[in-house]
C-alpha cells in the first residue's frame, strides 16, 4: 500500500515557511528597524536548514530568537516544525495554532495543522484545514499535493463506498491537474503516475 509518508507527498513541513514572505505584524507590536525585521528573517532560513540537516535543538533555539527579534508567525511555523519533527505533536498543533491565530493569513501553518490531524486519524479535520490553507492560498504547490495524498489514503478505507471511492478519485486527479498547472515538478509527475496505476477513476 502506498501511504502518506511514503511516495505520495512533498515534504513541505520545512521548507514551506520560506515561501510567505510577507512579514505581517499585529497592530499591536511596534514598528521595529528594518535590520532587525531581516536579521529575524534569516533566522528563520537558518532555522529551516538546521531542521534540514538534522539538528532540531539548535533549530528550535534559531526560531524562538527570531521570534525574539520581531514576532512573526513563520517563526511559530517553525517552532512547531521542529516539534514535528521530534513527534511531539501535541506541542506541534499548539505552535501552529499560535502561528495562526498570530496571522491568520498566513496559510502555511494551516497546512501543518491539516497534516497534524492526518497523522493523528482526524480525516474531518484535516480535510478542514486543507481546504482552508488552499483558500487562502490556491497556488501553494506543496499543500495541494498534500492534500492530495491525503484523498489518495481516504481511498484506502474499506469502509467507504464504490460511490463515495469514485468521488475522491475523482477529486485527486483534479487536484494532481491543478498542481501540474502550477509546476512542472517529478515529484508531481512521479505522484500522478501512482495514483493512477494504483486506482481506476
Amino acid at each position: 500500500m502506498i501511504t502518506v509518508k511514503t511516495k505520495c507527498r512533498i515534504c513541505f513541513l520545512l521548507l514551506s515557511i520560506l515561501a510567505y514572505t510577507n512579514l505581517l505584524a499585529c497592530s499591536f507590536i511596534p514598528e521595529k528597524p528594518v535590520a532587525e525585521i531581516a536579521k529575524a528573517k534569516d533566522l528563520i532560513n537558518q532555522g529551516v536548514y538546521q531542521l534540514e540537516t538534522g539538528y532540531p535543538e539548535q533549530a528550535l533555539a534559531t526560531f524562538e530568537m527570531s521570534f525574539e527579534i520581531y514576532p512573526q508567525a513563520e517563526a511559530l511555523d517553525g517552532i512547531g516544525c521542529v516539534y514535528l519533527y521530534l513527534n511531539e505533536l501535541e506541542k506541534a498543533e499548539e505552535y501552529f495554532i499560535l502561528a495562526t491565530e498570530f496571522d491568520p493569513s498566513y496559510p502555511t501553518a494551516l497546512g501543518h495543522l491539516a497534516t497534524i490531524y492526518e497523522i493523528r486519524a482526524y480525516p474531518d479535520l484535516a480535510n478542514k484545514y486543507y481546504l482552508a490553507a488552499l483558500e487562502q492560498d490556491p497556488k501553494d504547490v506543496r499543500i495541494r499535493n498534500n492534500y492530495a495524498a491525503f484523498l489518495f489514503d481516504q481511498t484506502q478505507n474499506k469502509s467507504i463506498t464504490d460511490t463515495e471511492k469514485s468521488v475522491l478519485g475523482q477529486n485527486i486527479r483534479r487536484e494532481l491537474l491543478r498542481v501540474n498547472s502550477l509546476t512542472n515538478s517529478d515529484i508531481i509527475n512521479n505522484n500522478f503516475k501512482i495514483m493512477e496505476n494504483s486506482y481506476e477513476y
